[in-house]
């Protein structure tokens, strides 16, 4: 029922971009998620180079669905 977003900003965002941004997910999603920000230097690239865009963290035993979307 969470979702971390993981920022790598060049500034962090003001409380009110980050309360549209976790509205504009959780209304995107469907579901009214409890979304957390944070921020980091850099996003690591997948071993093919590319940016994943998202990432589940739940190991395969606890989740119906486990997977992992690239740009």
């Amino acid at each position: 029922e969470e979702i971390e977003v993981r920022l790598a900003a060049r500034r962090p965002l003001t409380a009110e971009e980050q309360a549209s941004l976790a509205s504009g997910i959780a209304m995107n999603l469907g579901h009214a998620f409890l979304i957390t920000i944070s921020y980091c230097d850099e996003i690591a690239r997948s071993p093919s180079g590319k940016f994943r865009e998202f990432v589940c963290e739940i190991e395969p035993s606890s989740a119906e669905v486990s997977e992992s979307f690239t740009l």
